[in-house]
């Protein structure tokens, strides 16, 4: 099963209690969400990935969905390396109230997993 996780850098990306991905974590930009490919690695592995990143960042933690998660809200996965791993999700409409809807979508689908 094809994972992928985004990586949390805010706040305001997650909430604790009860534990779950807030929309905002999948924020569209250029019309299309960053994310890494993780179904092949452990934890260690993926967290290194995530602090490489953004070095002067505190990570919080990450959202996973599966391929199947993020077709099921009509969206579609595009391979973008370099750096190895990197995915974009794509396919977001235009108008701003519809990314609104499908990030809502699936931030609900979204496993939290914090660092």
């Amino acid at each position: 099963m094809d994972i992928y996780s985004r990586f949390l850098y805010q706040d305001g990306q997650y909430k604790k209690n009860p534990p779950r991905i807030k929309h905002t974590a999948f924020h569209v930009v250029n019309g299309q969400v960053s994310v890494y490919q993780t179904d092949a690695l452990n934890d260690p592995a993926i967290w290194s990935i995530a602090t490489s990143l953004n070095p002067n960042r505190r990570v919080h933690g990450r959202g996973d969905v599966t391929r199947e998660d993020i077709e099921s809200v009509e969206l579609n996965i595009m391979i973008e390396e370099p750096p190895p791993l990197h995915r974009n999700i794509v396919g977001w409409p235009n108008e701003e109230l519809q990314q609104l809807s499908k990030a809502q979508e699936l931030a609900t689908k979204a496993k939290l997993i914090l660092a």
